[in-house]
């Protein structure tokens, strides 16, 4: 089988640059804000764990999970080595890296589909 016929998986991590005007009014003094700022800004805002055959690919999932375009990437990791500790707090919650698929935030939706 030529390598062409099965390409390789990578991991990304994308950081994305979201306009101010997206993000959650800053709490006022006794409340807790759960689900605060734009949709884009709760999906993007702390990073973005996708896996897929090239960036472009990876971003294209992301577009199509947020069916909205994306703000301007300040940061792209390929394939990161997940096993280090700065990693786990960010990791928490995530679905599996070793498939093509969006893994950090974990979108449940996608899961109905499975």
């Amino acid at each position: 089988m030529d390598s062409d016929d099965s390409p390789d998986l990578h991991r990304f991590w994308i950081e994305f640059d979201i306009p101010t005007s997206e993000h959650p009014d800053p709490p006022t003094s006794g409340t807790i804000s759960v689900d605060g700022g734009s949709r884009r800004y709760r999906m993007l805002s702390r990073g973005v764990g996708v896996t897929g055959y090239d960036l472009e690919d990876c971003l294209g999932m992301v577009r199509e999970a947020l069916k909205e375009g994306l703000p301007p990437i300040t940061a792209v990791v390929t394939d990161p080595d997940l096993s280090g500790p700065e990693w786990d707090s960010r990791l928490t919650g995530s679905g599996s890296p070793v498939w093509r698929s969006i893994w950090f935030p974990l979108n449940r939706d996608q899961l109905r589909h499975l």
